[in-house]
C-alpha cells in the first residue's frame, strides 16, 4: 500500500479546490439570468384630458390607469364615485392621479 506523504496530501487538496472552483465557474456560466419582479400595480381613475379649475367631473372626463403601488399616497382617490359630481380645484393634467387637495369637497 502506498504512503501519503505531506506533500501528495497537498496536491490532493489543490485539486480538490481546482474541481470545487471549476464546477462554481461553470454553475455560474450556467445559470440563467434573474429576472426582476414584475413591480405591483393597482389601477385609479385619473383624467382623459386636462382638467380646468371649475369644471364639474363626470364619467366621461375619467379613465382608469396603472400606477407603481409603493408611488401611491393616501390623498389620491381610488374610486370614480368620489371624484363623480365633484367641482376642480385645482388644475389637472391628463393621465395623472386625481389628489383630495384638486377637487373641492362634495
Amino acid at each position: 500500500m502506498k504512503s501519503l506523504t505531506p506533500a501528495k496530501v497537498t496536491l490532493l487538496m489543490f485539486g480538490v479546490f481546482g474541481v470545487l472552483i471549476a464546477a462554481y465557474i461553470g454553475k455560474r456560466l450556467l445559470a440563467g439570468k434573474e429576472e426582476a419582479p414584475p413591480v405591483a400595480t393597482r389601477n385609479i381613475p385619473m383624467a382623459i384630458s386636462e382638467l380646468e379649475p371649475g369644471t364639474l367631473v363626470t364619467d366621461e372626463h375619467l379613465g382608469l390607469g396603472p400606477i407603481a403601488i409603493k408611488n401611491l399616497k393616501p390623498e389620491m382617490m381610488t374610486s370614480n364615485r368620489v371624484i363623480v359630481g365633484r367641482i376642480v380645484k385645482e388644475r389637472i393634467p391628463a393621465a395623472t392621479p386625481i389628489s383630495t387637495g384638486q377637487l373641492y369637497p362634495a
